[in-house]
């Protein structure tokens, strides 16, 4: 899937949001789903491979 948007929310959370087809959303994220993509599209923001971020 292509043209994901990770945003932060104002209470801290994160939000992915999958692009839109004819004004509707074409896939939605569970929460853990959501944590996960997130954390992954962070480390590669940073540069980090998957062995140098944390264990959860």
């Amino acid at each position: 899937m292509f043209g994901l948007r990770l945003i932060k929310k104002p209470d801290g959370h994160r939000a992915i949001y999958a692009p839109n087809s004819g004004g509707l959303r074409v896939v939605t994220f569970g929460a853990a789903l959501v944590q996960e993509i997130a954390n992954a599209a962070e480390a590669a923001i940073k540069g980090l491979s998957p062995h140098d971020q944390p264990a959860d």
